[in-house]
């Protein structure tokens, strides 16, 4: 494989997929701003719910949105390890976090 080919597909990888950090540097890309989040969640969920209702599918939705929900807090529990991981080795102290309270146990609550 020539050298220009090479340039050619890194340059396209990064126009796909962007720099990204690779293992043990320190990712300086910003953290997504809480009200986006919280916007693009909620338009996730809405989406959602007017896709299935109506449908076919619509005796399930109750059964597809605990299932984001626990993606959702899957990933941030992860997310919020890796952050902690990050700012032990770094020697930060941060407040501690609750861990989310998973769909089934506040389901069974409301029982």
């Amino acid at each position: 494989m020539s050298a220009d080919v090479m340039f050619s597909a890194i340059l396209d990888h990064l126009a796909l997929h962007g720099a990204t950090p690779g293992p043990g540097e320190t990712d300086r890309r910003p953290l997504p701003q809480p009200d986006e989040v919280e916007l693009t969640i909620a338009t996730l969920f809405g989406t959602t719910i007017g896709l299935l209702t109506s449908s076919q599918l619509e005796d399930h939705l109750e059964e597809v949105l605990w299932s984001l929900t626990s993606i959702c807090h899957r990933r941030l529990t992860h997310i919020q390890k890796l952050l902690d991981d990050t700012n032990s080795r770094s020697g930060k102290v941060w407040p501690s976090r609750t861990a989310p309270r998973s769909p089934q146990s506040s389901s069974n609550a409301s029982r």
